[in-house]
């Protein structure tokens, strides 16, 4: 983060290294067809917690939204398409203009569109957070940039002293400079399209006839505007050419040589035409770059400076840090406020695939992830959320991880920014999340300090008292609390901290149980009580695809992360033991059962569940290489494969929850400003830090860590303007998360510095339990005389090539898929998998980690090529099959419902369902693995899979 005073600051703030998107990003997101879905697009996001803002990789803006009313919403109500953990449901003005620039010149023979199809554009977030396009042209120098700004007078801002939220409107500027020799003189274009969106059905070509927006011109502003809202589009002195869409707008210009200029466009949103004006007008006060400076100062002095290093993992240290702002910014752009602050809308991932629709369950990771640089966002958020976490429909056990939520933004928050007068001077908020923690209470075990829950969003949990669901609820008890214990009510306080205790010795007696690893965390209990077919039993180990909780265990204080249950719950949970592992994807699906769906939030689980050195390598290079989209640096909900990354929506939940559990675990950074204590005690990958700026309240701290292998240092100076109390824990170097730590305590004056070290002695550091040790447990388990050859997972994967039939799963075709294991002692040079197909049936073979769309003539037999694999490594084989009909097939469960955890494949067979099939059949798959080692030796292994059909209708697991 840096201050910039020109165009060429702008030019040279640090951009991310590992991403960066490019015109053939836009390309290949319109390969999904018919459909408007941006959320799965790539864009590059901003906002300024009023207007978000989606440029995309060609340099073209895709949309600029204002949320402009929010309202309950009848959850799990199938007639609105609302899942379980849909609880509100915000208004959204979108304006979908695709608004992009061409330039004509003097002697130029055509006119230069600068977001053509042919061009090579390069998109990245400058500083970050700021989307920003480059050009190329002979003696051109261009840029775009779109962005809304921040509230210039941060004294009289709503939330002061952040200066949010910005005005109700955004800007897209394109800088040029003359780099030749010669004067250019011409004119700029602006080219806008007409799309103002309510909803995104609204996008549909069918609806344009009657979705056509009310056109007018005022002061050069081309104003659009329907029933529910407005948006105003201003080339700064440029006129409209034409006012039938695609509307063009044009301005005049010369460039001397070496001189610069900018044109800019201000785009403003309303909920009606009369809100459109005043927002052109208030752009019109400052030039853009000032405008931009004033974003840069703002989020370099909430951010610091922060520098990281990893001794020889210094790619992946880099990686982190950048992986950490990405996590941090995409949150931030999630939410946003009305003109006097009271938050509006929670995106899920902003944009959300859901138009408008708020998951509870993200409102905790996305509110604590940007509570230490804006907590006067989130206590909007907190203030909001603690009237409205509960079920608009449905029981009070309905969702205890979105009902305790609030409890958790409190305590961030006060912990973030110390105002305790604020929490003093608002009553209602204890009054609030007391009445929540009390309604908790009322729902305890009986025979238990466990806590039920249904749902943790739209998925139900495994059991009834869920492992991730309790380990949160011990944090919202002791919240409570801390709370209390800083407004002065101690015998309160100690109340629900004794609940937390008794939650904590619950867990360890009801949930530990023996696993593959030794003694594991089961997921959860019925603690003796009647599972239904709502629950499973208790003699099943299961990991939710989308729970993160279960990760911060240690953040929450839950447990240490050197607890070997803790520990063997996450090696379990990246198994085959583990009946939603993906061994192909190398994460979670979100549940066992059909249409199955990688879930962005199992990469995070997956790193946040690893302790040694070398299995957090493993993790975060898992996470970049097969999780991280490369344009945006976004980690998506429901991505899948190399070449579908961006599918769904960016996954706020996992972010959010990776952000904390960056900074208090990797960064080692805990602050209590209502306490006045630091705590530094770095316990991840790194081992060196240095964070100039940490920002404390008010003031900040410049700190600096570094570990070696017989000696550890920090040096941490404050610059709060109080006295704090600062600890300091020492890690044996090299350890990880692994073992104990030492503390060093001062207290340190305002203005003053402290160093501490602590010497050891050399060790070795520990391995754990990394990948090749994982797979070799798997194929001694599930292989025979060293080969591994298996048939696993649901018969059918979420993610359709085209956005119109995303959610038609008869659309999809059914999968077939064997994981691969060698333990013969021996690499081997070939693979190859051949797979004899039944009469009326076709398959298609694909390459792992590849969404190949399934296409060629029927073949009675097909040949999969998957060259060699290394000793002790693992593979899948993957197969596309489409029955007769045609149409994709579900499960068949019987006509029963099942628990959403319950594996609905487990044998070696497919047992499937179909509304077309007039009479029960039965085929068989014959699948065979032969194998050339590097020394020459040839192994065959053989298996049938059958398939049964059955006559009937069902659902898939996540739809009810």
């Amino acid at each position: 983060m840096q201050s910039i005073h020109s165009w060429l600051d702008l030019w040279t703030t640090p951009r991310p290294k590992y991403s960066g998107g490019s015109t053939r990003d836009t390309l290949q997101d319109r390969l999904a067809g018919e459909g408007f879905m941006p959320s799965q697009e790539a864009l590059f996001t901003q906002s300024n917690a009023r207007v978000l803002v989606g440029l995309a990789a060609n340099g073209s803006l895709r949309l600029a939204a204002l949320p402009t009313q929010i309202y309950p919403a009848p959850t799990a109500c199938g007639e609105l398409n609302l899942g379980p953990g849909m609880y509100h449901k915000f208004d959204v003005v979108m304006y979908a203009g695709n608004l992009h620039y061409s330039l004509e010149l003097e002697n130029h023979p055509n006119r230069i569109d600068l977001a053509e199809d042919s061009r090579e554009n390069r998109t990245f977030y400058a500083d970050h957070f700021l989307p920003m396009t480059e050009v190329e042209e002979p003696d051109l120098q261009m840029a775009v940039i779109a962005f809304a700004p921040l509230a210039w007078k941060t004294e009289k801002a709503a939330l002061a002293p952040a200066p949010l939220p910005g005005p109700n409107a955004m800007i897209y500027a394109l800088y040029v400079k003359n780099t030749g020799d010669e004067p250019i003189r011409g004119k700029v274009i602006l080219h806008a399209g007409d799309r103002l969106l309510g909803h995104y059905e609204d996008a549909a070509p069918e609806r344009a006839e009657f979705n056509q927006p009310e056109v007018s011109l005022r002061q050069r502003t081309l104003i659009l505007s329907r029933p529910f809202g407005a948006a105003g589009v201003h080339l700064h002195e440029g006129n409209w050419k034409s006012l039938q869409p695609p509307f063009q707008s044009e301005r005049s210009f010369t460039l001397a040589p070496g001189e610069e200029t900018v044109f800019d466009t201000y785009v403003a949103l309303g909920s009606r035409y009369a809100e459109i004006m005043p927002a052109i007008y208030r752009l019109h006060l400052h030039p853009t770059l000032e405008w931009i400076s004033a974003a840069v100062n703002f989020w370099a002095k909430r951010l610091g400076e922060l520098e990281v290093g990893a001794g020889n993992d210094e790619e992946e240290a880099q990686f982190s840090k950048e992986l950490y702002y990405r996590c941090i910014f995409d949150n931030f752009n999630c939410l946003q406020t009305d003109e006097v602050g009271n938050l509006i809308a929670h995106w899920q991932g902003a944009p959300s695939h859901g138009y408008g629709v708020l998951w509870g369950i993200d409102v905790e990771p996305t509110v604590v992830s940007i509570a230490n640089a804006v907590p006067e966002l989130a206590r909007s958020a907190l203030l909001y959320f603690m009237k409205n976490s509960r079920a608009p429909i449905g029981a009070k056990d309905h969702s205890l991880p979105i009902l305790v939520a609030p409890l958790i933004l409190a305590r961030r928050w006060l912990e973030a920014c110390g105002d305790i007068g604020f929490l003093k001077a608002h009553p209602e908020i204890l009054i609030e999340l007391t009445g929540i923690m009390d309604e908790v209470l009322s729902l305890k075990a009986p025979d238990a300090w466990l806590f039920p829950s249904r749902y943790s969003s739209d998925g139900p949990v495994g059991r009834k008292y869920d492992y991730g669901t309790n380990v949160k609820v011990f944090y919202a008890f002791n919240a409570l609390g801390y709370l209390l214990r800083l407004t002065g009510r101690e015998d309160e306080a100690l109340k629900y901290e004794k609940t937390a205790v008794c939650i904590q010795q619950a867990i360890e007696e009801r949930m530990v149980v023996d696993g593959p690893f030794g003694r594991q965390i089961s997921g959860g209990t019925n603690a003796g009580e009647d599972p239904g077919t709502f629950y499973l039993p208790e003699d099943r180990l299961y990991y939710d695809g989308e729970d993160t909780s279960s990760m911060l265990a240690p953040i929450y204080g839950a447990c240490d992360f050197d607890w070997q249950p803790w520990i063997n719950y996450h090696r379990f949970a990246r198994s085959l033991w583990c009946p939603n592992y993906d061994p192909e994807f190398g994460a979670l699906n979100w549940q066992p059962a059909e249409p199955a769906v990688l879930d962005g939030t199992a990469f995070f689980s997956r790193l946040g569940g690893s302790v040694t050195p070398l299995e957090m390598k493993e993790a975060l290079t898992h996470l970049r290489r097969v999780g991280m989209d490369e344009a945006t640096g976004s980690v998506f909900w429901w991505g899948h494969g190399w070449d579908f990354k961006r599918r769904l929506t960016r996954c706020s939940q996992g972010q959010g929850a990776w952000a904390w559990q960056y900074l208090e675990q990797w960064l080692g950074v805990r602050l209590d400003c209502a306490g006045q204590t630091l705590s530094v005690s770095p316990r991840g990958l790194l081992d060196k830090i240095e964070w100039k700026g940490l920002r404390a309240g008010d003031g900040w701290f410049d700190l600096a860590w570094e570990e070696k292998p017989s000696l550890a240092a920090a040096h941490i100076h404050n610059h709060t303007g109080q006295n704090w109390r600062v600890r300091v824990g020492f890690r044996q170097p090299g350890s990880g998360a692994l073992g104990g730590v030492l503390w060093q305590e001062v207290i340190l004056m305002d203005g003053e510095s402290v160093s501490l070290q602590q010497t050891f002695s050399p060790s070795a550091i520990p391995l754990g339990m990394p990948e090749q040790a994982v797979r070799q447990m798997e194929i001694r388990q599930f292989g025979k005389d060293g080969v591994l050859f298996k048939r696993y997972g649901p018969a059918m994967l979420w993610g359709h090539w085209e956005t119109a039939k995303l959610w038609d799963f008869s659309e999809l075709p059914n999968a077939l898929r064997f994981v691969i294991g060698n333990g013969t002692g021996e690499d081997w040079r070939e693979m190859e998998v051949t797979l004899d197909v039944p009469p009326g049936w076709q398959a298609f073979p694909r390459q792992p980690l590849y969404w190949t769309r399934p296409t060629g003539s029927p073949l009675s037999e097909v040949h999969l090529q998957l060259g060699g694999l290394s000793t002790s490594a693992v593979t899948t084989a993957p197969f596309w099959i489409i029955a007769p009909g045609g149409k994709g097939m579900l499960a068949d469960t019987g006509g029963k419902p099942i628990p959403f955890h319950m594996p609905t494949q487990p044998g070696e067979g497919l047992r499937l369902t179909s509304p077309i099939a007039a009479e029960k059949r039965q085929d068989v798959f014959r699948a065979r693995l032969r194998v050339v080692t590097a020394g020459g030796r040839e192994w065959i292994s053989e298996l049938d899979v059958p398939v049964e059909i059955i006559p009937g209708k069902t659902k898939g697991a996540w739809q009810g």
